[in-house]
């Protein structure tokens, strides 16, 4: 059961986060700084973020 609710609510807050967020013309026009990692890289960083935060979410439970 926690697994399945840690996944549910990762899963939930990502894809919220997701539809909130509008990257148009808008952000492509801002003066970034160079050390910004490219687009590419922010899938792969959200995805082990969010993955890493219901791991954390699960042994709480447990550990509780």
């Amino acid at each position: 059961t926690p697994i399945l609710v840690a996944a549910v609510g990762a899963c939930s807050v990502a894809l919220l986060g997701g539809l909130a967020t509008q990257i148009g013309p808008w952000y492509r026009a801002l003066n970034k700084p160079t050390w910004q990692p490219p687009d590419w890289a922010f899938g792969p960083a959200w995805t082990l973020i969010y993955t890493l935060t219901a791991i954390a979410a699960v042994r709480a439970w447990r550990g509780a």
